[in-house]
């Protein structure tokens, strides 16, 4: 039993050092052969070639962002029904209480933007 643990180890350890080696390589091998030239494209502000017309720091509307953010959260709120339909038959009664307070607070955050107009676009 011994000789199986000891074992053991020296195989993780053989493994994080193939592990380590093979990572060193990945990050090392693109430094050493890639080409070091760079052209006046290359080296220009959006690598495309394209002069830049006008200034790049404009306006942009924060709506954009909060909708990004709002989808952000109900998207998240996706993840956590997922397993919850797939489990109901398992969760008892606690687990459609709980649930049903997760849906509740949601709901009343959906309200909540909607009352401060989050959702119109000016």
């Amino acid at each position: 039993m011994l000789l199986f643990f000891s074992l053991s180890k020296i195989i993780f350890f053989y493994y994080l050092l193939i592990c380590f080696l093979v990572s060193l390589i990945f990050v090392v091998l693109p430094i050493v052969l890639s080409p070091k030239k760079a052209d006046l494209e290359k080296i220009s502000a959006y690598e495309c070639g394209f002069k830049p017309i006008g200034d790049t720091r404009i306006l942009f509307n924060i709506h954009y962002y909060i909708l990004a953010i709002l989808f952000i959260v109900f998207d998240i709120e996706l993840i956590y029904i997922l397993p919850w339909i797939l489990s109901i038959n398992f969760i008892g009664f606690y687990g459609i209480v709980s649930m049903g307070f997760f849906f509740f607070f949601l709901l009343l955050g959906f309200f909540y933007e909607w009352q401060k107009n989050s959702f119109k676009w000016v």
